[in-house]
């Protein structure tokens, strides 16, 4: 919904939404949008159920998940790099494991549509992070959302550039923290 550049309009003052709103490229509406999911765990199939209720049509790459259960979400099975390419917005779902390490690579990026937007809430790993700011900068790619990044696990912080870049959304790998889980915890 472009929250940052709107955001960085409020910030120099421009509150009313005639005043910002000249400033901030839409994104268009979620309706009839295309949403891959890469992996298709507990996770994925929730997103999948939200995303659908909000008119967005659904692929998954999931080789380790049978057609039939991919589709009893109303979800359709695909090779990975019509994921990539048909998607207006790619949500990572995958593990970490050292065969997933930098999985969305520079060539998977490429793939991508200039209007797609890549989102990763599994590991930050998962994502080669120099091919993502390459990506953004060149607008090859419209940006990303990240709620998990390289050595975040390790209490470091993220790399500048992807704090600085406008296109590029960060939360500190709270996708997951709520109330509910909270008090599961005590």
């Amino acid at each position: 919904r472009r929250i940052p550049q709107m955001l960085n309009q409020w910030r120099i003052g421009n509150r009313a939404i005639s005043a910002w709103e000249p400033e901030i490229v839409p994104i268009g509406d979620m309706r009839d949008s295309v949403l891959a999911l890469i992996g298709f765990g507990r996770i994925a199939r929730a997103v999948a159920t939200r995303a659908q209720a909000f008119g967005m049509r659904c692929l998954a790459y999931a080789p380790t998940v049978s057609e039939w259960e991919v589709r009893s979400y109303g979800v359709r099975q695909v090779p990975l790099d019509e994921a990539f390419g048909a998607a207006d917005v790619v949500s990572v779902h995958l593990p970490l494991t050292p065969g997933t390490h930098h999985f969305v690579s520079t060539d998977l990026l490429a793939l991508m549509k200039s209007s797609a937007v890549l989102i990763n809430v599994a590991r930050g790993e998962l994502v080669d992070e120099d091919a993502l700011v390459q990506a953004v900068e060149g607008g090859q790619i419209r940006g990303a959302v990240l709620d998990v990044y390289r050595g975040e696990l390790e209490g470091q912080p993220p790399r500048r550039e992807l704090v600085e870049l406008p296109h590029i959304l960060l939360s500190p790998h709270i996708s997951a923290r709520g109330a509910d889980l909270r008090e599961e915890r005590k």
